[in-house]
């Protein structure tokens, strides 16, 4: 189903093409952005647009490991009122799990994790969607932005005891080795950056209290109305809930919703989203979580879909991961 992303956060993204001499606001509008929107503070991007600009990016730059080079680029005020949290938090720690906590904020699909193992604080993340797989430049950039954030309220030297990254070995290993300050293992099963734990655990020079937590109360506030503002999730539950009855149009989902077709596409739009991305998302999510249910039949998957023949489902299931619903099964 459709998650977003905070808009402000792709300046980071948008910095970086401009620095490998490429338009970025061209490369933007080609995956379905509104490059003017980077500069609003509470504007948000559909996560898929945002993946595809980066899909974008990685095909037009000339280097496959520009994504540890895209920390270079973060400001903090890219994150909302993340940055700022961060930077003035008590200790490295506390400001990573300022990110695990509001990162939402910024990545819907994206949940930071962090651990102490050992002698290390270690830091990893997942991501909620199987149809959004991660490309290495995107996996590299996470890290790189959290190491500058890390360096910027720590030391401009400070570096990970430790790299883990689930893409595979690029050929500009010299390159990770002198961003992360040691040897990176690639191919491995998570992804983390793992630091030790005594200094994670030191006072940051810049620690301010009072601007954390004033911060703080803006993340939260910014969830909140972020989980009770967003119009598509309505629009998802009410497509979820009609699937089954075969009765998809935009004018149901209107009328459960109690407003106009034309009210509906409105607000829809102002959230840079169609009916038709939205029941194509949802259909797309489902179809991944009833495929994985052997007690269901294809059959019985696309009544609660809202498909009218299995072959339609098939169609369907194959135009969004390539395979057809019995390849995925096998």
């Amino acid at each position: 189903m459709s998650n977003t992303f905070l808009a402000s956060a792709s300046r980071i993204l948008w910095r970086t093409i401009r620095s490998h001499g490429i338009d970025p606001d061209e490369l933007f509008r080609e995956a379905g952005l509104d490059p003017a929107r980077i500069n609003e503070p509470a504007a948000r991007f559909p996560v898929e647009m945002a993946r595809k600009a980066w899909a974008l990016a990685a095909s037009r730059i000339d280097d496959p490991c520009f994504g540890i080079r895209v920390g270079e680029h973060w400001l903090s005020t890219d994150l909302h009122a993340l940055g700022y949290a961060f930077l003035s938090s008590t200790t490295l720690m506390t400001a990573i799990n300022r990110v695990v906590r509001y990162n939402k904020i910024v990545d819907e699909v994206i949940s930071f994790d962090s651990a102490i193992e050992g002698d290390c604080l270690v830091v990893s993340y997942r991501i909620a969607r199987d149809d959004l797989p991660d490309i290495a430049p995107h996996e590299d950039a996470r890290w790189s932005t959290l190491l500058s954030m890390c360096r910027i309220a720590k030391d401009r030297d400070f570096c990970p005891c430790a790299v883990h990254l689930m893409h595979e070995k690029l050929p500009c290993i010299a390159s990770y080795e002198a961003f992360f300050g040691c040897k990176p293992r690639f191919n491995q099963s998570r992804s983390a950056l793992f630091f030790d734990l005594e200094t994670a655990s030191e006072t940051l020079p810049a620690v301010n209290r009072e601007l954390a937590q004033i911060n703080e109360h803006a993340l939260v506030d910014y969830l909140e109305q972020l989980q009770e503002d967003n119009f598509t999730r309505k629009v998802e539950k009410a497509i979820a809930e009609l699937l089954p009855s075969g009765d998809i149009s935009d004018d149901k989902v209107a009328e459960v919703l109690f407003m106009s077709t034309r009210t509906l596409q409105r607000r829809l739009s102002e959230e840079t989203r169609t009916y038709k991305q939205i029941l194509e998302s949802v259909r797309h999510t489902l179809a991944q979580q009833y495929i994985r249910d052997e007690k269901l039949s294809l059959n019985e998957i696309s009544y609660l879909l809202g498909f009218s023949e299995q072959s339609s489902f098939s169609r369907a299931y194959k135009r969004w991961t390539g395979k057809s619903p019995t390849e995925a099964r096998n």
